[in-house]
């Protein structure tokens, strides 16, 4: 299993199988991937397991749900985590297919260097 980051969503969801409140959490692949965990307003980690490179101005990250503490349910969205000089600034709830499109098969994509 490859390395990936985490970011614990600002605001509880509903789980779509039984309507449990929960606290989301979304993994990403984008700075020092060792599992970290995060919220917003963080600055992320730079290290010696990179995806991507430090310093840019404005990136645009893929994110994956994590299953539902509750129950185990995989909800079939994706996000997309706004990242600014090297701080989560934000995350909202995307599509699969408009997440594809945007994003292909890369981790993240350089909005501004």
């Amino acid at each position: 299993m490859s390395s990936y980051n985490l970011l614990v969503m600002p605001e509880e969801d509903t789980c779509p199988n039984f309507g449990s409140r929960i606290v989301r959490k979304v993994q990403f692949k984008y700075a020092e991937v060792w599992q970290h965990e995060y919220q917003i307003g963080d600055k992320i980690s730079w290290g010696t397991n990179n995806v991507g490179s430090p310093g840019r101005r404005r990136v645009l990250l893929s994110a994956h749900p994590e299953p539902c503490p509750v129950c185990g349910n995989v909800p079939n969205v994706r996000y997309e985590v706004l990242v600014e000089n090297d701080v989560l600034i934000g995350v909202e709830r995307a599509s699969v297919d408009t997440e594809h499109k945007r994003f292909d098969h890369e981790h993240f994509v350089v909005l501004e260097s």
